[in-house]
Formats: structure tokens, C-alpha cells, sequence
């Protein structure tokens, strides 16, 4: 948190606008951690940076993984937004963009969407190839690759032209060092950057609350929000529909399946010790 604080007060002091994309959490938002987490958040508004909610990893997906998809996003956003978190978009792998699932339950909720390369392996629940459309899309794209385009010798970044609205991406940096590289690199860069507190308008949709970042001032449920060190003033929004977890009810019944076929197993080893023991003894008595 101290990293991600120290870039943001960085990038800010340098007149780079930025943003951070970021996983969150649904539970266990009660412990003193998320509240450190949140609070770096804040410092990162404060610092003119933008948040991107990024959408969770998916282990195992099915047609019927939306719900829990919904509120998962939803539990996510509230618990931010009660802490002046206010995100601006969601950022995902590009691949999501072509699950009618995803589209539906993760992407379509904000006017505002950042796709990010694809992982390593990529589970869908159920892909459709057709793509959604929203007011306003960014591609990420690497720093790395950006500065190794060449045609015949490096292009100058600034003299590049980018079909799509693009954003320039950085790995997280791992410790101070690194920090201070990014930032030089950041830095040096002779690009004239896109300034989301002149222009960018959105608007995220919860089950309780609307989102909405309009010209540098954050919006929820249409009132202005001044997002300040602490946590104040807030309601608490809730989504009011009982969590459904379809992996607890899998292991659940994993679990009785499991009981039963122990107990069976157990009922048939000692009826055959019990046979056995009989079997042996008569062997052995005097006739």
C-alpha cells in the first residue's frame, strides 16, 4: 500500500494522469486490512488517479455461474463505495468481452471498460464470439511494447497513431526500485496524455447504488461526493438478495456423498472381520 500510495503522489506531482486497476473482495471487509486498502485507494482520488474494478479470476465457470457472478461484482462495489472507493470502470481480460455470461453479469454494468490481455488459460462459461459495446472501451497495452514498436529503427511514442483508444499498462511495481524506474519511464515518455478530470464521463450500475464519475467529480445515486482521508458520510448499501455460493453446495454434497460411502465401507469391513474372525476360529477348535 505504501508503493501504490508513493506512485500515485509521484505521477500526480509529475502532471501524469493515470489509473489503477484493481481485484477486490466481497468478504472479510470488516478486518483492518481492507480498511488499509481502502484508504490507499482514497489517497490515489485524491491524487487525480482513476479506479478500474477489476473483474475477478474465474477457476470454473457454467451457464449458471451469472448470479453469483452479479453478486460477487455487486458486494465488491458496495463495500468500496461505503469506503469513497469510487470506481470509474471495470477492467477485464479481453476474452470476457466474448462470453455472453461475462457480458452480461460483469462488463454491461459500466458505461466504461478497459480490456487487458488474456491470461495463460482462459474458462469461459459460455462463449458467444459476438462482443458487447459501451460508451467508452480502452485496450491496454504495455509499456514494454509500446517503446520496442520500430519501423526499421524505434518509432518515437509520439509520433505513433493508435486506431482505438488505448491505455499504456505497467505491472504493478515489486518493490522501491522498481517504483522509481516506472516513474522514470512514465515520465520521459513525449505523449500528450488523455486527462479523464477535463473529459471522461461514466456511470456503474449496482443492485443499490449508481456510480458515476462526471469531469473530476464522483456521483453516487446522482449526489456529488467529496472523497476525503477518512471514510465519512456514506450510506451502507447492501445488496438485498441472500448470497448464493454454488461451490459451498457442491462440497456440500461432495461431502454427503463422501459420509455415505465411508459409512458403507466401514459396515461392510467389519461385517467381514466379524465372518473372518468366526471362520478362523472354527478352524482351530478340537472336534
Amino acid at each position: 500500500m505504501k508503493r501504490l500510495t508513493t506512485l500515485a503522489q509521484r505521477l500526480n506531482a509529475a502532471g501524469i494522469p493515470f489509473a489503477i486497476s484493481t481485484t477486490s473482495v466481497a468478504d472479510n471487509t470488516s478486518l483492518a486490512a481492507f480498511s488499509r486498502f481502502a484508504k490507499a485507494l482514497r489517497i490515489v482520488e485524491n491524487n487525480q488517479g482513476i479506479i478500474f474494478l477489476q473483474v475477478p479470476v474465474v477457476g470454473a465457470a457454467s451457464k449458471q455461474s451469472g448470479s453469483l457472478l452479479e453478486q460477487t461484482m455487486v458486494e465488491e462495489l458496495n463495500q468500496l463505495g461505503q469506503r469513497q472507493v469510487m470506481p470509474v470502470g471495470i477492467s477485464a481480460p479481453v476474452y470476457w468481452n466474448q462470453d455472453k455470461v461475462f457480458r452480461k453479469y460483469g462488463l454491461a454494468r459500466s458505461t466504461n471498460v478497459l480490456l487487458l490481455p488474456n491470461p495463460a488459460t482462459t474458462t469461459f462459461a459460455y462463449q458467444d464470439n459476438l462482443g458487447g459495446r459501451y460508451a467508452q472501451t480502452w485496450t491496454g497495452l504495455s509499456l514494454n511494447s509500446l517503446l520496442t514498436v520500430k519501423d526499421g529503427q524505434r518509432v518515437a511514442v509520439n509520433q505513433l497513431k493508435f486506431p482505438v483508444p488505448t491505455a499504456v499498462t505497467v505491472a504493478f511495481p515489486a518493490s522501491r526500485k522498481q517504483l522509481v524506474a516506472i516513474t522514470r519511464r512514465v515520465t520521459q515518455l513525449d505523449v500528450n496524455w488523455y486527462q479523464p478530470q477535463n473529459s471522461l464521463q461514466t456511470k456503474i450500475t449496482s443492485a443499490s447504488a449508481t456510480f458515476a464519475y462526471k469531469q473530476g467529480t464522483y456521483y453516487l445515486n446522482g449526489s456529488p461526493v467529496t472523497v476525503g482521508p477518512e471514510a465519512t458520510g456514506i450510506p451502507k448499501y447492501h445488496f438485498s438478495q441472500k448470497r448464493h455460493v454454488a461451490l459451498d453446495r457442491y462440497f456440500k454434497v461432495q461431502g454427503n456423498i463422501l459420509l455415505v460411502f465411508f459409512t458403507f465401507t466401514t459396515i461392510v469391513l467389519v461385517t467381514f472381520l466379524i465372518l473372518g474372525r468366526r471362520i478362523y476360529r472354527r478352524m482351530f477348535r478340537r472336534k
